[in-house]
């Protein structure tokens, strides 16, 4: 029985807290702490927004959004799927770490007939991590996590992890259905036990991502006179594509830029993208905004085709792990700014103590690199390298496979664990990875390995192993 350690009030993170005023938020801001909004969206691809590319999807509001924040142009998820990258963020910690490597999921959707057998995965965040929102929680922060979870069930849902509010996060990592009833499978009609705590709204006919955002309002609501913390991660756009009718005939009489678009696909990407829009135009009607650090970003790669990346959800290629990642810090994130500087996931936690005026939890965000610096113009931030351990399989997604990867500066090495191979690629010549240069620069690959050897070491993480009875026809 895992129980929380107790960890008492710490009245020097509430002083620092309090020593840090509003002057970079306008003569007029009062509170001494500037809200947190966190838009998280589910398998959104680094081009499936219009200010990283995308002819085809409509995001006007996250594009608006880009122009008046830091756009990062080399922000990576911690994990090529979604609850590795989500207990990156809630910990600071990598989630190989954590052995929180795969997706959550009930041991029947465990491959078992591969060369190797996949490692245990841990399946819920561990209740001895302090999260962002106990941190900030702590500092005096209103906490609410509104969306998905998938982090654990039953005492370990967001109130058993530092959030005061949990609407709508649950032990599963996708809705039952987007439409009214969203507790009823959109296939068998059936409902689903213990789907979306504490969503009590919505009626027939209304789309899950309107009714969240619609939460997330309420939220915002009733805290606006204090600071508070949004955890807004979408359920959207991870699968069951379903989107508005008159979205899917609006996006199915577009000419589509690629052969795989999907109508639907697009009619989500628009109605996460609207609802973005409603909850920053909320702000600003209740003058919150010159005061709120907004961010947005998206958990894994897309599931569709990501080009010019290559690969997608599930795999280490750049196009499974790089997100796009927008963060506007009024007064001091330069609008319509861009950062080339990498970052990932885990960087997220010591981040926000920063801007909330707290100090650090070295012991606690382990992996993760205060980023402000970055916020605030400079171009670069101490550390060696990005490490991503991914050892799993999928009954669903046959490109998944056991992978571990290693970025450092330009150079990213790729390795294989079924058929122990290697691939090596300067990323800053090659975004799309097309040209290995494993055999070119065998001292270079010969380095990286022994980083990325050494880093697992660190880390504790759980290798897959030989399946005994594996035979290969």
């Amino acid at each position: 029985m895992i129980t929380r350690r107790k960890f008492l009030l710490n009245s020097t993170l509430g002083l620092a807290g309090l020593s840090f005023t509003g002057r970079l938020f306008g003569k007029d801001s009062v509170q001494a702490k500037p809200n947190i909004v966190f838009f998280l969206a589910d398998d959104l691809g680094w081009n499936d927004v219009g200010f990283n590319g995308t002819k085809f999807y409509e995001t006007p509001n996250i594009d608006k959004l880009a122009s008046e924040g830091m756009q990062f142009s080399q922000a990576y998820a911690a994990g090529p799927v979604c609850s590795p990258t989500r207990a990156s963020i809630m910990t600071g910690k990598y989630p190989a770490r954590l052995h929180i490597t795969n997706a959550i999921l009930d041991d029947e959707f465990i491959v078992k007939d591969k060369k190797f057998l996949e490692p245990e995965v841990t399946k819920e965040l561990p209740l001895e991590e302090f999260t962002v929102a106990e941190a900030l929680k702590e500092a005096g922060y209103v906490t609410g996590s509104i969306g998905k979870w998938h982090l654990g069930g039953k005492g370990f849902l967001p109130t058993d992890q530092g959030f005061d509010v949990n609407i709508g996060g649950w032990h599963r990592g996708q809705p039952p259905c987007y439409f009214y009833p969203f507790d009823h499978d959109y296939k068998t009609g059936e409902v689903v036990p213990d789907a979306f705590p504490n969503l009590n709204s919505g009626k027939e006919g209304d789309h899950l991502t309107d009714v969240l955002a619609e939460e997330a309002i309420g939220f915002i609501e009733k805290n606006k006179e204090k600071p508070f913390f949004l955890y807004f991660p979408f359920y959207s756009v991870h699968y069951p594509i379903q989107a508005k009718e008159e979205l899917i005939d609006k996006y199915s009489q577009k000419e589509m830029d690629r052969d795989d678009t999907n109508a639907a696909y697009a009619g989500m990407i628009e109605t996460l993208d609207t609802n973005v829009g409603k909850v920053l135009n909320r702000l600003d009607e209740l003058n919150l905004s010159d005061n709120t650090v907004i961010i947005f970003m998206s958990d894994n790669g897309g599931c569709y085709n990501n080009t010019p990346l290559r690969g997608k959800k599930g795999q280490v290629y750049e196009g499974g792990i790089r997100e796009p990642l927008i963060f506007k810090w009024p007064g001091v994130t330069k609008p319509n700014s861009v950062c080339s500087t990498p970052v990932i996931s885990t960087d997220f936690y010591p981040t926000l103590l920063t801007i909330a005026g707290c100090s650090q939890r070295p012991e606690q965000h382990l992996d993760g690199k205060d980023i402000t610096p970055l916020l605030k113009g400079s171009r670069d931030i101490e550390r060696e390298a990005l490490f991503w351990f991914h050892p799993h399989y999928s009954l669903w997604i046959p490109h998944i496979e056991p992978v571990t990867a290693v970025r450092e500066g330009d150079w990213k090495l790729i390795h294989f664990m079924e058929h122990d191979k290697y691939e090596l690629y300067n990323l800053k010549n090659d975004i799309a990875e097309k040209n290995n240069l494993i055999d070119d620069f065998p001292d270079k690959a010969g380095k990286m390995k022994k980083l990325l050897k050494d880093w697992k070491k660190s880390v504790n993480a759980i290798e897959p192993t030989i399946n005994p009875t594996y035979k290969n026809d």
